[in-house]
């Protein structure tokens, strides 16, 4: 293995180790702001179709994933290299 290609997957997981922080404290900061917006969108007919179309592309992905998995038992996904 060379350096450099060392150095370019260190640097990656880096970010993604930065990114993950960034995000969880955004969460933190932000936690009672979302929770007042979501409040007032409970009621909101666009809202919950929208909800209900993510939670129908999530199972989708879930059940596409088995699918792989088990015509592909050996192969890894490309988040698991």
């Amino acid at each position: 293995m060379s350096i450099n290609k060392f150095e370019n997957d260190s640097l990656k997981q880096i970010n993604f180790i930065n990114e993950g922080l960034a995000l969880g404290l955004l969460k933190f900061f932000n936690r009672n702001k979302v929770k007042k917006a979501l409040k007032s969108l409970k009621d909101d007919p666009e809202f919950k179709v929208a909800v209900d179309d993510w939670n129908k592309a999530s199972k989708k992905l879930a059940d596409d994933i088995k699918a792989f998995k088990k015509r592909n038992p050996g192969r890894p996904l490309p988040w698991e290299r």
